[in-house]
């Protein structure tokens, strides 16, 4: 049974969840394969959605700071952790 994999948040290690968004992208895009392969087009099109989605997320990470400029406020994960909405 594989291994079950955290995605690390990108305000603790931007780099750390650059590679795991890619990994989990091409994780998803196999997947999105192998039920292509096995006639399950419906799963496979969710699958093929969600690796671009994470494929999306690893690139935004080199566009940080562009992002920053129009997204300026910052959010409340507890009542002690601050962070900005751009992360």
């Amino acid at each position: 049974m594989p291994s079950i994999i955290e995605v690390t948040k990108p305000w603790i290690d931007a780099g750390k969840y650059q590679e795991d968004r890619f990994r989990e992208a091409l994780y998803e895009a196999e997947l999105a394969e192998r039920f292509l392969q096995n006639g399950l087009l419906r799963n496979a099109a969710g699958k093929a959605f969600q690796a671009v989605k994470a494929y999306a997320a690893g690139l935004a990470i080199d566009y940080r700071d562009e992002f920053a400029k129009h997204y300026t406020s910052t959010g409340r994960l507890s009542p002690s952790r601050v962070v900005n909405r751009v992360d």
